[in-house]
């Protein structure tokens, strides 16, 4: 018989929430590059950005980043988040482009520029709100004092 030892497994779940953080700030900073870009599936590729504009992935990367350090919250940070996060939404889901008619009697199309600056200035706050939780709570520390970050550098 084969004697056999136990392996412990070490997992380390504050890792992986920075691996996962990290990632999503990709994913937003890239949409924030071009944020009225209209991601097109493409033939043969399945993307979650598919049929979506940047901004509305930049949203949904926010939405994953605060549901990733929510449990950290304080009560009041959450009803805040929750509050700002239902108030851009609503302009989130609107659509930015205006249909119409013109003098011809033919439909046309033309961006709604006080709903596109909404928009960006909604995701700015959302995003600072979001990076303000996370320094506070040792998601994103400071260089200086990386003493504070949920891993140890």
């Amino acid at each position: 018989m084969e004697d056999r030892t136990t392996k412990e497994t070490i997992y380390d779940q504050k890792s992986f929430i920075q691996i996962r953080i990290h990632e999503l700030f990709l994913k937003i900073d890239k949409a924030n590059s071009n944020p009225f870009y209209f991601n097109y599936p493409m033939l043969g590729r399945i993307r979650e950005e598919d049929n979506l504009y940047n901004y509305q992935v930049t949203f949904n990367g926010l939405c994953s980043v605060l549901s990733t350090i929510r449990a950290k919250l304080s009560i009041k940070e959450r009803e805040l988040m929750e509050t700002k996060r239902k108030e851009l939404m609503q302009v989130i889901d609107e659509s930015f482009i205006d249909r119409a008619r013109d003098a011809l009697g033919n439909f046309c199309s033309r961006p709604n520029i006080e709903l596109k600056e909404k928009i960006i200035n909604g995701l700015f706050e959302f995003r600072g709100l979001v990076e303000d939780a996370m320094n506070v709570h040792g998601f994103n520390p400071d260089k200086d004092d990386v003493g504070k970050s949920i891993i140890k550098m």
